[in-house]
């Protein structure tokens, strides 16, 4: 078996935790607008959606938390894409599964 396939597996063996840990660890933060993630060969490619005037700063505080994300699930890959909710368009999240959106 590859090593994508491996780490397939370990995302789909684990997949209610990890969104569990995502939703908890960034719904905390109020600029979060959502989270939205793809699966493909064995990484889990997440896309955080904020509304923050200081967009570095939440840049740094979201990968902070990435950090937290890694070590809970340390087999898993992770891609991390930051976006304002003015740089989203709908086709490019029609792809991806909302994983957390606050309402």
């Amino acid at each position: 078996m590859c090593e994508s396939t491996n780490k397939g597996a370990y995302l789909d063996s684990n997949w209610s935790e990890i969104v569990a840990e995502v939703t908890i660890l960034y719904s905390q933060l109020p600029y979060i607008v959502a989270v939205y993630c793809k699966k493909a060969e064995g990484v889990c490619d997440l896309l955080f959606v904020h509304d923050s005037d200081d967009a570095l700063s939440a840049q740094n505080e979201i990968f902070d938390r990435t950090l937290t994300l890694e070590r809970r699930f340390p087999k898993a890959d992770f891609d991390y894409l930051v976006l304002h909710k003015n740089e989203t368009n709908d086709i490019g999240l029609a792809t991806r599964m909302l994983l957390y959106s606050r309402r």
